[in-house]
């Protein structure tokens, strides 16, 4: 009720931890463990791990029709990549 009375609502997935998520387990892919946000003090973000399984991911656009909000995202562009000196000539 309280998401429906905040109408039009956008729901973000991602912000600020979006380097961190992983988008797993879709339909046709390989099975892959899904770690939850573990709290990780020598981690840039304060965090690491986390992801948003298929399942997770019906879920979460099942409640947003059912109250009539919208799903904005973001994607891991960074993921993987090493904090590194940039060269001298840029």
């Amino acid at each position: 009720a309280a998401m429906r009375a905040l109408a039009p609502t956008v729901l973000r997935v991602g912000g600020s931890l979006a380097d961190q998520v992983m988008y797993v387990n879709i339909p046709g892919g390989p099975p892959t463990p899904c770690e939850d946000f573990v709290k990780d003090n020598t981690r840039r973000v304060g965090f690491r791990g986390g992801c948003l399984s298929w399942t997770r991911w019906r879920r979460l656009f099942s409640f947003c029709e059912a109250v009539g909000c919208q799903v904005l995202f973001s994607v891991n562009a960074l993921n993987g990549r090493k904090a590194e000196r940039c060269p001298p000539s840029t």
